[in-house]
């Protein structure tokens, strides 16, 4: 797949021509292969706009601005804060830069050129509306003086209107092309890039492409109108020369040179010269190490969520940045979309390849709006996107029993079996009750026999995770697999999982597989802790509190990882030991009562999912109420004995805690 890099450089209302023109860019080549953007002025905003998918929006204010002479253009600016108004209606409330652009400003009264770079999910957008608020015009054309870091901003067109110098310094070696999309006639590339980088340097002159002159200050809405249409047809026949209309994209470059040479033989217009005067004398000032990277710099990292992790690494493949407990956190969340409903047994599709299935596989999912939104965010990313599923097994019988593994190819030599981890169905809870009374669960059996059977198929080195039961299923069945294959497992990772209700630690025989396995679970936790636990469990912030921990979308990541604490919540401590010693007070015969008595009473109001409770509260209460489970006066007064046992505890703990 073709890589390039598109400059876009400052012009004022030319700007509506290099978007026609950049507009017919991108039908010709794809958001994967447009790799990365610079722009400057103008051109940064129309780059962002590309990025973060609002080129619709961009393309609504240029069609409906409306300046017929330059004075009703500053008042607008000036005291209508025309500038300010546009930039905080493309960049919206959490803007998510899909394709990384730089963006330059110039820094005074010391003109200082720095280029930033954007790329990624931004939880808080005041400081890059500021940003391309002041790099997109002057100080006085944007109203009130704009501040960043500290200093007086302005237009980066001051420093540097065609921004080459980011992506060569930077990506050059990763880039087949650059597209230098600028309006100033004397341009000439840098003669070491020519030189290191010959033929991949595309520059061209808008003007030589333009039917009509182009003018800085003509913001009348039929200029403008026509600016884009013209500059949309003017690419369509540019692309169409070197392309071949689409159907030769090699050797690009020579076809440019061969098409613009009778561009320059007849040029018609030669634009103002106030871009030329700028470049010349700001060069020397522009320094070789003002690149920054603008997440990092300016946002709160420790506030960051798995889904940015997605963004910062998707770039890097698993040679690049090896398999870690974030990636099995991803994949585990994944197993939650019902992949069984389109694939069969040895069916093996791409994660990118299911796109257009993703609303049968999510729908009725725990966090279906999450999971939706990360698996859009996985396979526009070069990390996952090419990632294979196969081997979907999804076992159940209704009543207390469900079962579901997925196995995910991530290259030739790693592959990661998920075990879905407990959902919204009854079954599910049903069974994770079970555990405390049962020494193995169907579920369990099942996943020691799935991970077998892959471990058959497949030959390289596997991980194994899962989230909750998953985490719980992914122990049990790595730890009873034969040591031939226990060998081959890299890592168990366990991620919120409860654990046994016999100590199956102390009495696994091979105890390198115990060394393996990554427990991790969130700073309140009551899930992960439950029975048998792990002696030396990861402990994760998040930004929610009490049992909402448990959903690994509201875990914290900082810098790209899991943002670890020393210790557990000071209460947390407190409420497990409530939960454990009610738990050892009652036998395990109360607890299968109790167990039965709530499958039966579920049954009795047809409720096979607890979503239904949550649609339908008062029918709900309506069936409940019927219900001949609830009828039966012994079984009900057992029941209330156990719950009024457990509010007792609690009580003594909260007394403890408040009032000592």
């Amino acid at each position: 797949m073709m890589k390039i890099g598109i400059v876009l450089a400052g012009g004022l209302a030319k700007g509506a021509f290099q978007y026609g023109f950049f507009k017919s860019i991108t039908s010709y080549f794809s958001r994967e292969e447009i790799t990365y953007i610079s722009g400057s002025s103008i051109g940064a905003i129309t780059g962002m706009a590309y990025s973060i998918e609002s080129m619709d929006i961009m393309e609504k204010i240029w069609r409906t601005s409306h300046f017929d002479n330059p004075l009703k253009l500053t008042f607008s600016i000036v005291f209508k804060q025309f500038i300010n108004k546009q930039v905080d209606l493309l960049i919206g409330q959490r803007p998510t830069f899909d394709i990384p652009l730089y963006a330059n400003i110039c820094l005074f009264p010391i003109l200082d050129t720095r280029y930033y770079k954007f790329f990624g999910k931004f939880t808080k957008n005041r400081k890059i509306k500021n940003f391309f608020k002041a790099s997109v015009g002057f100080p006085v054309l944007t109203g009130f003086p704009k501040f960043f870091r500290g200093r007086l901003a302005a237009d980066g067109g001051f420093g540097d209107n065609i921004p080459v110098y980011p992506l060569v310094t930077q990506h050059m070696d990763e880039l087949d092309y650059i597209f230098i999309l600028h309006f100033d006639h004397k341009y000439r590339i840098n003669l070491d890039w020519e030189v290191k980088y010959p033929n991949k340097l595309i520059s061209i002159y808008l003007a030589d492409h333009s039917p009509m002159e182009l003018m800085s200050f003509d913001f009348d809405t039929r200029t403008l109108n026509e600016l884009l249409d013209q500059g949309e047809k003017a690419g369509n026949r540019f692309l169409d020369q070197i392309t071949n209309h689409k159907k030769d994209y090699s050797n690009l470059y020579e076809k440019y040179v061969e098409y613009i040479k009778d561009l320059e033989k007849n040029r018609k217009y030669e634009l103002d010269r106030l871009p030329s005067i700028c470049n010349f004398f700001t060069q020397p000032l522009r320094r070789k190490n003002c690149v920054y990277t603008f997440t990092q710099k300016h946002q709160k990292l420790k506030n960051h969520n798995l889904l940015d992790y997605v963004l910062f690494y998707g770039d890097d493949d698993f040679d690049k940045k090896p398999f870690s407990v974030e990636d099995s956190i991803v994949f585990s969340l994944l197993s939650y979309l019902y992949f069984e409903r389109v694939l069969a047994d040895d069916d093996i599709q791409t994660l990118s390849s299911l796109q257009d299935k993703l609303e049968l596989i999510s729908k009725g999912s725990l966090y279906q709006k999450k999971h939706t939104e990360l698996f859009n965010y996985v396979i526009k990313s070069e990390r996952y996107k090419n990632v294979k599923v196969t081997n979907p097994c999804s076992e159940t019988n209704q009543l207390d029993y469900n079962f579901f593994a997925i196995t995910f190819i991530l290259d030739e030599n790693n592959s990661y079996v998920a075990f879905r981890g407990t959902t919204t169905e009854v079954s599910d809870w049903i069974e994770d009750l079970n555990m405390t009374v049962l020494d193995e669960i169907p579920s369990q059996l099942s996943a020691k026999n799935y991970l077998e059977k892959m471990m058959g198929k497949i030959t390289h080195q596997i991980y194994v995770g899962g989230h909750s039961k998953g985490g719980n299923l992914a122990v049990y069945a790595a730890i009873n697999q034969k040591e031939i294959y226990q060998d081959r497992i890299v890592q168990v990772y366990d991620h919120d999982g409860p654990g046994f209700k016999h100590d199956i630690f102390k009495t696994t025989k091979n105890k390198e597989i115990l060394e393996k396995i990554d427990k991790t679970i969130p700073q309140y936790e009551i899930v992960g802790q439950l029975l048998t636990k792990h002696s030396h469990p990861q402990i994760i912030e998040s930004k929610q509190f009490s049992v909402f921990q448990h959903n690994l979308y509201n875990w914290r990541f900082s810098y790209g990882h899991l943002l670890t604490r020393e210790k557990v919540n000071k209460h947390n401590k407190k409420d497990m030991e409530v939960l454990r010693n009610w738990l050892n007070q009652l036998s395990d015969e109360e607890k299968k009562a109790f167990i039965l008595f709530l499958t039966n009473l579920l049954g009795d109001a047809k409720i096979d999912n607890f979503k239904v409770i949550l649609r339908h509260p008062f029918q709900t209460i309506h069936y409940l109420t019927l219900s001949e489970t609830l009828r039966n006066q012994n079984k009900r007064r057992e029941i209330n004995r156990m719950i009024v046992l457990l509010f007792r505890m609690y009580l003594t703990n909260m007394k403890k805690r408040y009032i000592g």
